[in-house]
Parts: structure tokens; C-alpha cells; sequence
């Protein structure tokens, strides 16, 4: 995990770059990740189908 100092008021404190970018409450972060759990299970899924269809066409051609 990346690590970067910052300078506080109560002294050094040393804060990860994720917490940073992860300003989202604990429900709130289990809600886009199951959001974008979805999504991606839905492009693999098509992807998986135009795969499947396309090589089916082309053994139905043959």
C-alpha cells in the first residue's frame, strides 16, 4: 500500500494513499462496490455472449 506523510497539528501522522481517495462511509463504500461488482459481472457476461454467439455462427457457416 502507497504511504505518504502529512503534517497535522497533533504532529507526523502518516495517512495511505486508498484513505485519501476513499472519503465514502463503510455502507456507502458496500454499496458502489457492489455496484461495480454488477457492472463488471455484466460485461463479462456479454462479452462472454458475443464470444459464444459469434463463434456459433461461424461453426454454423462451416
Amino acid at each position: 500500500m502507497v504511504k505518504k506523510t502529512t503534517a497535522s497539528a497533533a504532529g507526523r501522522e502518516t495517512v495511505s494513499v486508498r484513505q485519501e481517495f476513499l472519503p465514502l462511509a463503510p455502507a456507502e463504500r458496500t454499496a458502489w462496490r457492489r455496484t461495480l461488482y454488477d457492472l463488471l459481472g455484466e460485461m463479462l457476461l456479454d462479452g462472454w455472449m458475443a464470444e459464444s454467439m459469434e463463434k456459433g455462427i461461424t461453426r454454423g457457416r462451416k
